[in-house]
């Protein structure tokens, strides 16, 4: 009876074997046939606000400063750029209906829309990171508040409201809260608010000038700056306002802090080398290294995650596909795989690419701990590939390592403005 079975049993496992290749090959050409067209160019950018062309414009360049492109391209002044993740689309204010609007654009500069339409100024867009809502300055009420729309400009409400006047919205990562800066105390000092504008809490108590909340990527921290020291400087503090400390430290002026999508970099404005130019450094203030290198002045650094087609969404689905189609050992373990990428795939609809990077990587410890057990190598080891660049391209930080499950990774873009002290149009000096 064994001998019968043998060559039954021997030609079983030959098929297997040819299944399992073919799966493998199959997975890896779903992964990198649409990963080579998506992850050609980085997706990951800073876009920031520069004078080089003689008028303020919109630009926007990779993390380590190449590739500036001005995307504006327009004679008016257009300033304060915010990138949303979530919609590929970028808000900034322009002069060019004869007053500051709030524009919406796409990633590549094409589609400038006017979305605020209002008689007064209007300043300072702030995307929530769903894409949603945009908070913004307005000084329709005679006074600077802080205000909220809908993307397409339905629904401005003043959520600020107050005498005082009040500047510099930044979302928090999951858009449950408004940093803002106000002078409603007699100074001007950090607060933050609900996102409905419930509930204002002054975060800094300080006879100096504090501006330009900028909340880290897991809403841990609230970058700002400050001149305590006598010249503005960047500080970090706990989001409940504790632990203020000096990261910058140096003689020169620096403004306008914003945190990498990992939260492991701050870029910057500084004016140290005699010029305003964009910096970034570690989020302890260490390795401090220059972007931009420009005569005229760059202002208002953002990073960005800015989609192309085919997008990261579709690339999660591809995942999806190979894993339903490949031969594993049991239906549970696909099943355990794909609700992980669905869940990532639901986080990014929703605008939360800090749980989506976060679900990634539970995906790539799962699979790496079912390596060669409940899946091949090969196939592991390409959806360990396509998973690791998708979290790149989200900005989740660095390429997942394995052999470190607790890796956290973030993505949030905040952006902060400030305009001159007491005058509107003083110019953008730090």
């Amino acid at each position: 009876m064994r001998n019968k079975g043998t060559p039954s049993t021997s030609r079983m496992r030959w098929a297997f074997v040819v299944a399992v290749l073919s799966v493998i090959v199959t997975g890896v050409a779903l992964c990198m046939s649409r990963s080579n067209a998506t992850f050609a160019a980085t997706q990951l950018k800073i876009v920031f606000q520069s004078f080089r062309d003689g008028n303020r414009e919109i630009y926007l360049m990779n993390p380590d400063g190449s590739d500036q492109t001005n995307l504006s391209n327009n004679p008016a002044a257009d300033q304060d750029p915010s990138i949303n993740s979530a919609s590929s689309k970028i808000a900034f204010d322009s002069t060019r209906d004869g007053h500051f609007q709030i524009y919406v654009m796409d990633a590549d500069g094409s589609n400038q829309i006017n979305v605020s339409n209002n008689l007064a100024d209007d300043i300072s867009p702030s995307f929530s990171p769903d894409g949603r809502k945009i908070a913004f300055v307005s000084f329709r009420d005679g006074n600077s508040e802080i205000y909220v729309m809908n993307s397409d400009g339905s629904g401005q409400t003043d959520l600020s409201n107050n005498s005082a006047s009040d500047f510099d919205p930044s979302f928090s990562h999951d858009g449950s809260k408004i940093a803002f800066r106000s002078n409603r105390d007699g100074n001007d000092e950090i607060y933050v608010m609900n996102a409905d504008g419930s509930s204002p809490v002054r975060l800094t108590n300080n006879s100096a000038l504090d501006y330009e909340p900028s909340f880290s990527p897991d809403g841990s921290k609230v970058a700002f700056a400050s001149t305590r020291n006598g010249n503005f400087q960047i500080y970090l503090m706990n989001a409940d306002g504790s632990n203020q400390i000096n990261l910058s430290n140096n003689s020169a002026s620096e403004r306008h802090p914003s945190f990498s999508p990992d939260g492991s970099k701050i870029a910057f404005v500084s004016n140290r080398n005699g010029n305003n130019e964009i910096y970034v450094m570690n989020a302890d203030g260490s390795n401090q290294i220059r972007l931009t290198d420009n005569p005229a002045s760059d202002f208002y650094p953002g990073w960005g995650v800015l989609s192309t087609t085919p997008n990261v969404m579709a690339e999660i689905e591809d995942v999806m596909t190979t894993v339903s189609n490949s031969n594993l050992s049991g239906v549970g373990i696909k099943r355990s795989f794909n609700a992980k990428l669905q869940a990532a795939l639901d986080a990014l609809q929703a605008g939360d690419t800090l749980t989506a990077c976060s679900k990634l990587q539970d995906f790539i410890n799962q699979v790496n701990a079912q390596r060669e057990k409940k899946i091949p190598a090969a196939l592991a080891d390409s959806l360990i590939a396509i998973a690791d660049q998708i979290r790149s391209q989200l900005g989740c930080g660095l390429a997942s390592n394995s052999t470190n499950p607790t890796a956290r990774v973030t993505r949030y873009y905040t952006r902060t403005y400030n305009p001159p002290v007491n005058s509107r149009a003083g110019g953008d000096a730090v």
